[in-house]
């Protein structure tokens, strides 16, 4: 089976807008073509865990939320590790 990670700025479901609707579609036409798709997105807070988890269920696909406070801190973490993975 073929996979595909998914990052996204902004959590697409409920598709809103144009650009929620053109990822949502996205994610969906992978899946309907087998692929295996997982889904790390930006959320605002809390409070959106449990709609992301009914999404989650509903298409079968993990996603990973990352609450927008920490963001600058993974993104700090990840660049130090490939930084040191890179140095090896």
């Amino acid at each position: 089976m073929k996979r595909i990670l998914i990052v996204t700025p902004k959590f697409p479901y409920p598709p809103y807008g144009a650009c929620e609707q053109d990822r949502a579609a996205g994610i969906e036409l992978f899946l309907k073509n087998g692929w295996e798709v997982r889904v790390i997105t930006k959320i605002y807070g809390e409070e959106y865990k449990k709609e992301i988890a009914d999404v989650s269920q509903r298409l079968d696909i993990k996603i990973v939320p990352i609450v927008y406070k920490y963001c600058r801190i993974l993104v700090i973490g990840m660049a130090r590790h490939l930084n040191t993975a890179m140095r090896k």
